[in-house]
């Protein structure tokens, strides 16, 4: 009797041992999630940041694209008021040409 019940004690230590140990098996399976968990949500930061970093540069650029246009407009404009003025340049300088061959024909009547 008492060799059973010292058989069903080793048994019942064995059992508690094997017992102790899934415990301690689990619980660093535990804190191995727990890190992961906190390396996730370190890295879910970390993702946050960029793209809101993203969106900032989006946003300048937008407004340097919307400048860039203005200014492609204000060119043209100014292209156009120059070849406007060329052209009036151009006109007033015939005109002069032709006053000045008026001027030359009348002055070749006088003799010196």
């Amino acid at each position: 009797m008492v060799m059973s019940i010292q058989q069903s004690t080793e048994t019942a230590s064995g059992v508690m041992q094997e017992g102790n140990e899934l415990v301690a098996h689990s619980v660093r399976q535990i804190e191995q999630a727990g890190n992961s968990m906190q390396q996730i949500n370190t890295s879910s930061g970390d993702v946050v940041s960029a793209i809101s970093e993203i969106s900032t540069a989006l946003r300048e650029q937008r407004a340097a694209g919307a400048e860039i246009a203005q200014n492609v407009e204000r060119i043209a404009q100014m292209t156009e008021a120059g070849r406007n003025s060329a052209s009036e340049v151009s006109a007033a300088a015939q005109q002069l040409e032709q006053v000045a061959n008026d001027l030359q024909m009348e002055v070749s009547k006088f003799k010196v």
